[in-house]
């Protein structure tokens, strides 16, 4: 895709477990997708939509659940696969009503969101993505084709709307809101006291509202003079991994391996792959070292592209490992 597309679309979760930096690292369930559509050509902004999620009505452990908990579920709140399926429906009639194009693409404050919460959860409960979550732009990387030298680790859309000289301040402060008005306005109270998070981190928490609304500043400023920002090539999630061998000529990048402890006897490379799906790993890229007799002989490793920060079940992701013996 050369071509700039004719939407963004601003897309946002919240897990019941860590946000940031830290997302998706605890493989806690998605609770909140939050999204908006920016008309590229029109510089103009589309309404923000919001489907909550009951972890506990997900296909994995709605069964185990007794049914006085289930009945406590809010009323408007599903399981992740009837919202991706709103997703999609509402995006799509949105798309279509606006009548400017119909190319779009998903853009997120950085990678975790898609690569570390949306595919791991997909695959984990075997749904089918649609297609646009296999392809997105990162706000930070698009950012950083203007502004170069900023620290891509500490990067936030504070500090890119500080930079573009856009102001995002939100209409309300979340800090100044008593707890049961920020309870109501951010996820479902029962989901909230799931997360076991103390009242002052709660107080903290930025609205997924007002993160959104603070990309969309950012988007805006990107497209404006002086910059006239393109949104062309955007990032690929495979969707399959590609088994082979590696030769022993094939370069392989220091900081794109992982040497796995712990898997069980029966581990196959598709296994691995699943384990770190919505990250693109390379051709034959799990290794599994065998004996003569066809057992584990030493630790597997992994070697998915260059991924910045970020970690899943324990492991460093996007980190130098050393691999020698």
């Amino acid at each position: 895709m050369t071509a700039q597309v004719d939407y963004l679309v601003l897309f946002f979760t919240t897990t019941s477990g860590a946000s940031g930096d830290l997302l998706g690292s605890d493989e806690k369930e998605i609770v909140q997708l939050v999204w908006q559509l920016v008309d590229l050509k029109n510089q103009k902004l589309g309404k923000l939509n919001e489907v909550f999620i009951n972890p506990e009505l997900s296909d994995r452990t709605a069964e185990s659940e007794p049914a006085e908990e289930a009945s406590l579920a809010r009323p408007s709140a599903t399981n992740l696969d009837n919202a991706l399926r709103q997703f999609h429906l509402r995006l799509t009639n949105e798309v279509n009503s606006s009548g400017t194009g119909t190319s779009l693409c998903l853009c997120t404050d950085g990678p975790l969101h898609l690569r570390q919460v949306i595919h791991p959860e997909a695959a984990g409960k075997n749904l089918v993505l649609p297609e646009c979550f296999f392809s997105f732009f990162d706000l930070r990387k698009e950012f950083r084709k203007h502004f170069p030298s900023s620290d891509g680790k500490g990067l936030d859309v504070q500090l890119m709307a500080d930079s573009l000289g856009v102001s995002v301040e939100p209409d309300m402060d979340p800090s100044a809101l008593p707890a049961q008005q920020l309870h109501s306005m951010a996820l479902p109270e029962q989901q909230l006291h799931s997360m076991a998070l103390p009242e002052q981190q709660l107080h903290s928490m930025a609205l997924p509202e007002q993160q959104l609304h603070s990309m969309a500043m950012v988007v805006l400023a990107l497209l404006s003079e002086p910059l006239c920002h393109k949104f062309c090539n955007p990032e690929r999630v495979n969707d399959k991994f590609e088994t082979g061998t590696c030769s022993k000529m094939e370069r392989v990048c220091d900081n794109t391996v992982i040497r796995a402890r712990g898997l069980p006897w029966q581990s196959s490379d598709q296994d691995i792959a699943r384990f770190f799906r919505g990250l693109n790993m390379a051709r034959g890229g799990a290794a599994l070292c065998l004996n003569a007799q066809g057992g584990p002989d030493s630790p597997d490793q992994t070697s998915p592209d260059q991924f910045q920060g970020g970690k899943r079940g324990g492991f460093s992701l996007g980190l130098v490992t050393n691999t020698s013996s």
